[in-house]
């Protein structure tokens, strides 16, 4: 449990991976003419893919919860009075 709470980014990055993978392999049952290669990268380029979502999210993480601490925000910008 603690190594999930130092490496967020990449638990998201693994959650993002096996659900896009799983999605991608389900949308993609259907079609006969896949080789086990072609398999390979559209899994490869999903897990690429989920880790520019993960990297994308933490983005959001490393932006200050509270507007206060935003340098130059006055009461006005805010949404206090003035």
């Amino acid at each position: 449990m603690a190594w999930i709470n130092r490496h967020p980014n990449l638990v998201t990055w693994a959650v993002l991976s096996i659900g896009m993978v799983a999605i991608v392999g389900y949308s993609a049952r259907g079609v006969d003419t896949l080789a086990g290669r072609q398999w390979f990268w559209l899994a490869f380029a999903t897990v690429l893919v989920a880790g520019l979502c993960a990297w994308i999210i933490s983005w959001e993480a490393d932006e200050p919860d509270d507007e206060d601490d935003m340098p130059g925000a006055d009461a006005s910008e805010r949404g206090g009075d003035a």
